[in-house]
C-alpha cells in the first residue's frame, strides 16, 4: 500500500500565501525544510537555522495579520 497523501478533490479553489492562510504556509515550508533534511542536503545546524528564520517569519506574519485586523475594526 502507498502511504503517500492523494488529493481527492478541490472544494474551494483559494490562493494560498503566507498571508491568508499562515499556518498551512508555516508547516509546508517546515515539511520541505524536514524533507531536505532527511535526504542530507542540510546538516542538523542548517536546518535549525531554516527552521528559526521560518518561524520568525511566521510570528511576523501574524502580527502584520492582526494588526491589519485591527485597523479594519476600527474602520
Amino acid at each position: 500500500m502507498d502511504d503517500r497523501p492523494i488529493l481527492i478533490a478541490v472544494t474551494d479553489k483559494q490562493k494560498i500565501t503566507c498571508k491568508t492562510h499562515a499556518q498551512f504556509w508555516f508547516a509546508y515550508q517546515k515539511s520541505i525544510l524536514l524533507a531536505i533534511k532527511e535526504k542530507g542536503t542540510l546538516d542538523e545546524m542548517q536546518y535549525r537555522r531554516a527552521e528559526k528564520k521560518l518561524e520568525i517569519q511566521f510570528y511576523a506574519g501574524l502580527k502584520e495579520m492582526q494588526e491589519a485586523d485591527t485597523l479594519r475594526d476600527k474602520f
